[in-house]
This record gives structure tokens, C-alpha cells and sequence, in this order.
């Protein structure tokens, strides 16, 4: 009972017909009832439970608790009941709701850090075509205007917008 008591999870041990023989400070305190009272049925109320990959018997649960709704790292195991011979079910729980919060923070950063990435996708190619259309313009007829009769001066300025078109149109 010490140990129980001491790492902080919620442990209860349930008989065959699901009436809480045991239960610690932790459980007592998350789900409003006290550890002294006398035999009771505890069948949680469980709003979504996953499925732990890689694991039997671990499982995430939100259950609705006196405190709101929490999720737990929820383990059913059965135990042998030394005295009577009779199989018996001790639950060992851990509140992970701060952890969870910080899970769903995480989505939902990364939810919106790809949809900048695809909306600056976007931004860019729509940029990029904006430009190479009226570059292909001023390219060709740069092109064009330098093989006219111009003057040396002329000449130096039309290659200029030429080669200052190619630079950007790389």
C-alpha cells in the first residue's frame, strides 16, 4: 500500500463482479470518491479510448471525472486473489491530460506550418508566373530592338535590359 500510495498513479483492484476492493489516494482524489468507502461499483465513464500500438494491454482513455474530462494511461491486468483462489482485475492509472494538451499543441502547430508552407508555395508560383510572362516580353523584344540600327550608346542599354531580363528570368 505504501508503494501505491507513493508513485502517484491511480491504482484500484476490482473483484469479479467489478466492486472496488482497494483503491489509493490518487484514485480517491481523481474520481471524488474516498479510499475508506466501504465496497462500491466503479465502471468509468470512458468518452474515447485509443489503442496503444505495440501493447496488449496499455490503452489511452478520456474519462469523465468529477475534475472534467481527463485522459489516462489506463492498464487493466488480472490478479489471483492469494486467499480465495478467485481472479480478480487491479488497474494501475496515469493522468497524462497536460501531456495530451501538449500532443494536440503540437498538431496543431504543424497544421498550420503546413498550410504557410503550402499557401508560400503557392505565393511563389503564382509570383513566379507573374514575372517570367512579362520577362518573355521585355526578352523578346529586347531581342529584337537590338538587331536595329542603333548607336553604340543604344546598343549598350538594350543589352543591358537584355542581360539584366535573363538574370532575373534565372
Amino acid at each position: 500500500r505504501s508503494l501505491a500510495e507513493a508513485f502517484g498513479d491511480l491504482i484500484i483492484h476490482r473483484d469479479n463482479d467489478g466492486i472496488v476492493t482497494y483503491s489509493n489516494e490518487a484514485f480517491s482524489k481523481a474520481f471524488g470518491i474516498a479510499a475508506s468507502q466501504a465496497r462500491y461499483r466503479f465502471t468509468p465513464e470512458i468518452l474515447e479510448e485509443i489503442e496503444i500500438p505495440g501493447s496488449n494491454s496499455v490503452k489511452e482513455v478520456r474519462i469523465n471525472t468529477p475534475n472534467g474530462d481527463r485522459w489516462f494511461s489506463w492498464l487493466d491486468f488480472p490478479v489471483r486473489d492469494e486467499i480465495s483462489g478467485e481472479t480478480a482485475l487491479r488497474t494501475v492509472a496515469r493522468d497524462i491530460t497536460s501531456q495530451k494538451g501538449i500532443e494536440l499543441e503540437l498538431r496543431e502547430a504543424r497544421n498550420k506550418a503546413e498550410d504557410a508552407s503550402h499557401a508560400k508555395s503557392r505565393f511563389l508560383a503564382n509570383v513566379s508566373h507573374e514575372m517570367r510572362t512579362p520577362l518573355n516580353g521585355i526578352l523578346g523584344m529586347s531581342g529584337l530592338l537590338a538587331d536595329t540600327k542603333l548607336t553604340p550608346e543604344q546598343h549598350n542599354y538594350v543589352d543591358a535590359v537584355h542581360d539584366s531580363g535573363s538574370a532575373l528570368l534565372t
